[in-house]
């Protein structure tokens, strides 16, 4: 039996594009780029509708644990319409700029918690799969020195240092608290939420992480790149 493929249409029920027509490929194209943005916008938009209606709800209870565990939600569902955002507007493939991707999620941070975060970061192309899980540690880790270094006040000081090491990428999130308890390990870190996304995303892309006291809590996170 023989199959014959049919030639692109301009549009879903549209009249077929002939293969010699390039001006009527290129504007299909256009249009499925321009289809393909749209929808990635209002994934985004959707992503962070959710996060008001907690900010709704997280405003309406009195309980402060609720209200904490909603805010925990909150800054996860719009970190993850930045990253998402940040992604898709970049074309969604290939290697991520780290500094310019690192300091542009940590703007949103910085606005979203208050915090006075300071990022250092080498110029390296990452691909976009590590960048993506790298946003994630990021940012849960600098919501756990929120909690627990700064008893969620704002204005604390927390730094990021990126550095590229060979074929490895070290990421350093530290801050000025009182440390780690004593006998910490992240193998041994309880059934908390954040360290449990931290060290699933590490380890999503072949990571490590570790965590020591040095003038506050100190967490490296050490990924290949080849």
């Amino acid at each position: 039996m023989r199959h014959s493929i049919s030639p692109p249409r301009d549009g879903l029920c549209g009249t077929p594009i002939a293969p010699d027509d390039p001006d009527g490929l290129r504007s299909l194209l256009d249009r499925a780029r321009h289809d393909r943005d749209e929808a990635n916008h209002r994934i985004a938009n959707s992503i962070q509708s959710a996060a008001a209606f907690l900010r709704a709800e997280r405003r309406r209870i009195g309980s402060e644990d609720a209200r904490l565990a909603l805010f925990g939600a909150e800054m996860r569902l719009e970190g993850i319409a930045r990253i998402h955002r940040y992604i898709c507007d970049r074309g969604g493939n290939g290697d991520v700029a780290i500094r310019a991707f690192l300091e542009d999620f940590g703007g949103g941070l910085r606005h979203a918690l208050g915090v006075d975060l300071s990022i250092e970061s080498d110029e390296a192309m990452v691909p976009t799969r590590i960048a993506t899980q790298l946003a994630v540690v990021m940012s849960e880790l600098v919501m756990n020195a929120v909690k627990h270094a700064y008893e969620n006040q704002p204005g604390g000081a927390i730094a990021l240092v990126c550095r590229r090491q060979g074929d490895m990428l070290q990421m350093t999130v530290s801050d000025h608290g009182s440390g780690l308890p004593d006998g910490f390990s992240v193998d041994r870190a309880g059934g908390g939420l954040g360290m449990s996304i931290v060290t699933g995303a590490v380890e999503s892309i072949g990571g490590t992480l570790t965590a020591r006291s040095d003038g506050g809590a100190v967490f490296d996170v050490r990924v290949p790149l080849a």
